[in-house]
């Protein structure tokens, strides 16, 4: 028997002067709003010479995913009041 999902996919990527320093992923399933954020530090040197502009990057990305779960959800509250 054939199963399937539907998910949503983002990602974005933390860049210092032009370059990649870390990369973010993140998957919502869209039949249960769960989702699953990644983190991937490309560049160390670039990281530990600049963790706060990359962790607000980091925190930032994290805030749009659940902005997008929270919309995710409200859309299916409309859904199943209609």
């Amino acid at each position: 028997m054939l199963t399937t999902s539907k998910s949503l996919s983002i990602s974005g990527q933390s860049s210092i002067s032009g370059q990649q320093v870390m990369n973010f992923s993140a998957t919502i399933d869209q039949s249960n709003g769960r989702s699953n954020i990644t983190q991937a530090v490309l560049n160390k040197d670039l990281y530990d010479s600049n963790k706060t502009e990359v962790r607000k990057d980091a925190a930032d990305f994290t805030d749009l995913v659940y902005d997008q779960e929270d919309k995710m959800a409200e859309a299916d509250k409309a859904d199943t009041a209609s």
